[in-house]
């Protein structure tokens, strides 16, 4: 080869470098910029359910509260009907078949008020526990297939606000999550 073919192959050379070192930091960007959004969106995805799970446990109070309000209501006219009838002179066939009614009426209402206090014992067990924050570790026996699904469970079932953390070791490799609650 003369010496010019050796320069134009030396060329070529650097040219080719440089082209595979420009390619590989784009194909690095991407995929850090696809690790970070998806992280991103898991997080996203996490406060979503969050409030999802808020806004039903809000949603049972509020009903309750109304059952309640209603009971309260039906019990205050059953009140007025009690002290109506008891102002009129009615016949003790009427009044014995009256109390009958009442007594229904309150078996009933015993009945509402312990279906809604079961209600509120089966919507609230786990915000009156305390639960502490929790890791569950690879060493453990956990995956990354399930150890996501495993942490939100656990913030779930405890009925508080808190967030699912992915904890990393002193190099940076991925060792488990952790609930933190707030």
């Amino acid at each position: 080869m003369t010496e010019q073919e050796n320069e134009l192959l030396e060329m070529y050379i650097e040219y080719i470098r440089k082209r595979n070192l420009i390619i590989f930091i784009i194909v690095f960007v991407v995929v850090a910029l696809g690790i970070f959004g998806l992280y991103k969106f898991k997080t996203l995805n996490n406060n979503v359910e969050e409030s999802n799970v808020i806004e039903e446990v809000i949603k049972e109070e509020n009903i309750i509260k109304e059952e309640v309000k209603v009971e309260n209501n039906v019990e205050i006219k059953e009140q007025k009907v009690e002290e109506n009838k008891q102002t009129q002179n009615v016949e003790n066939t009427t009044i014995s078949n009256e109390k009958i009614e009442t007594e229904k009426k309150e078996e009933d209402k015993k009945e509402k008020t312990e279906k809604v206090e079961n209600k509120k014992q089966e919507s609230s067990p786990a915000v009156s526990k305390k639960y502490e924050n929790k890791d569950f570790l690879f060493k453990d026996g956990y995956t990354m297939e399930n150890v996501t699904q495993a942490a939100q469970d656990y913030l779930k079932k405890s009925g508080q606000a808190g967030q699912c953390i992915p904890i990393k070791d002193n190099e940076g490799i991925y060792i488990g999550m952790r609930v933190i609650f707030n």
